[in-house]
């Protein structure tokens, strides 16, 4: 199965925009094309467009009813103008700098042929790193997760989350979500219930908003309420409870990990995230550190 060559994650034969140059395959939201719009046989990627010559220096005006069509017009927003879309040479920087550290692994493996010392080349390659988990985490900037909530079969999560709305007390509006859904694929491991049935261990709900407000709204009331559980769905089963967060990438839950398990052996008090960035305090009345890298974690804790 095809994998979109900016995020990474499986694509469908409805949702993809093929670059007619090299090949690759992307979702339309990854290279901020319209769902419904069907992609033509020409479409280039961005990748691809900045590698094209330019054939001269004028750059192209405005455009208006009897310009050149050699120059169209800027791409309809899909936010309505939201300034938080994120941009559409994300992907293509995202790329470049996978391509950049790929290229920097290749010199190391070389030290023989290498003027640098080895503490700079370990110094670059970490730098690149933290520049492409940045990047990465930055596609993820109006999304949100849901965790706790009992998967069933032909359920309606677009209800679901209209429920939970109401019960966080944020508004909800259809038009503000850009995509819903349950996380990877059906989990195969099930969990023994009371009544001898067994059920499959529910995935994690995505929800990814048009805008990073309403997702920074919903964080906000589930912080306020942090006792939610399933009685507010007022679905059959003994109550679980509902965490609600932003979406950290791979990398972040990774080090979001080491982080708490790092601060609950050395008794520290809070870690938790905001905007994509991890913090930590040992205790009330000190400062809070952000935590960048794994070196990071070994050093505070």
């Amino acid at each position: 199965m095809v994998k979109c060559g900016a995020c990474g994650k499986f694509l469908s034969t409805t949702d993809r925009a093929c670059c007619h140059k090299c090949t690759a395959a992307y979702h339309k939201a990854c290279v901020a094309l319209p769902t419904l719009v069907n992609v033509k046989d020409s479409w280039i990627c961005p990748g691809c467009k900045i590698k094209i010559p330019k054939s001269d220096n004028t750059p192209c005006k405005p455009h208006t009813a009897g310009n050149d069509p050699a120059c169209p017009p800027p791409a309809e927003d899909v936010t309505h103008g939201s300034a938080e879309e994120p941009k559409l040479d994300l992907a293509v920087e995202i790329r470049s700098l996978r391509n950049e550290l790929k290229s920097v692994r290749n010199e190391k493996k070389k030290q023989e042929q290498i003027s640098l010392p080895n503490e700079k080349i370990e110094e670059a390659v970490s730098d690149l790193k933290f520049q492409l988990n940045e990047r990465e985490q930055d596609l993820l900037a109006n999304d949100l997760e849901i965790t706790g909530v009992p998967e069933k079969k032909g359920e309606n999560l677009l209800n679901l989350s209209s429920i939970l709305s109401i019960k966080l007390g944020v508004t909800f509006d259809e038009r503000n979500i850009v995509h819903l859904e349950r996380l990877g694929p059906v989990r195969r491991n099930r969990v023994e219930g009371s009544d001898g049935d067994s059920e499959q261990r529910s995935r994690t709900i995505a929800i990814r908003f048009a805008r990073r407000a309403t997702r920074d709204q919903w964080v906000r009331a589930a912080r306020v309420r942090r006792s939610l559980d399933t009685n507010i769905l007022e679905l059959p089963g003994p109550p679980t409870n509902i965490y609600i967060n932003e979406r950290l990438s791979r990398y972040k839950r990774h080090l979001f990990f080491l982080a708490r398990q790092a601060a609950k052996n050395k008794n520290w008090r809070f870690v938790w995230t905001r905007n994509g960035q991890i913090f930590a305090r040992k205790a009330e009345g000190n400062g809070s550190i952000y935590i960048r890298t794994e070196k990071d974690v070994e050093k505070i804790f």
